[in-house]
């Protein structure tokens, strides 16, 4: 959920980030007398400090998905307090995964808060946990009836699911589903299924003119190509 306080409510944790980030930048740009680190530095820094909108007022609805409810917990003590919020604790199942429903085990990884469901080569495994796994279809299927989706609704999707990310692609294009941006992380599909799978799921994204921002809620280097994409900065400030 760490996309989810930068988008609407900045931690102070973010903000010590983005100070260390902000120095860094600064000095490299004095060094390499690069103005535009400067210049992007100082506004992504505006943007993190902009008022954010309040997600009732613009009738938003956040539906979060988190297979780990270890890692989410202290933000879930204060997203829960807010009606337009909504926690599910599954995994959605990667597209080669052929149940809808099956209880899986996750894998946490070394210098890793995300869980994943598959075997990384590599990279120390620090430990496992279990929970119930759902494949996307099926999962956005009860979405759609539980939240009363309908086509007229835009839907920005953040992504990082270790690998899932071609399962709900796959998804939201078959069911032609009124998908106005993702934003994160693609990047395990590539890691995870190979490079051509990976091609493929971007060709698939373009063809169906979705855009996609790269997006990474640790790295405030990342952060000024979503808070400053028009379409989405209508949402949040």
């Amino acid at each position: 959920m760490e996309e989810l306080n930068l988008f609407f409510h900045p931690t102070l944790w973010q903000a010590y980030r983005l100070f260390k980030w902000s120095i860094k930048e600064s000095i490299r740009s004095f060094l390499k007398k690069d103005i535009s680190r400067l210049k992007r530095c100082f506004e992504t820094n505006f943007l993190f400090y902009k008022k954010r909108a309040n997600p009732s007022k613009k009738r938003i609805k956040i539906i979060s998905v988190e297979p780990n409810y270890k890692v989410c917990f202290n933000n879930l003590k204060f997203w829960n307090n807010f009606k337009f919020f909504t926690y599910y604790p599954l995994a959605i199942l990667g597209h080669d995964m052929k149940k809808s429903l099956e209880l899986i085990d996750l894998r946490m990884y070394e210098d890793s808060i995300s869980s994943s469901l598959y075997l990384k080569k590599g990279i120390k495994l620090v430990s496992r946990s279990s929970c119930l796994g759902i494949n996307f279809d099926l999962f956005l299927d009860m979405l759609i009836e539980k939240h009363n989706i309908n086509s007229s609704d835009s839907i920005v999707l953040r992504v990082n699911c270790e690998g899932s990310e071609m399962a709900i692609v796959n998804s939201i294009i078959s069911k032609k589903i009124n998908i106005s941006m993702i934003i994160g992380s693609l990047s395990d599909v590539k890691k995870i299924h190979g490079e051509k799978l990976y091609s493929e799921m971007l060709h698939n994204l373009q063809d169906n003119n979705i855009k996609y921002i790269y997006l990474l809620g640790s790295n405030p280097k990342t952060w000024i190509s979503t808070l400053s994409d028009k379409d989405f900065s209508s949402l949040i400030y």
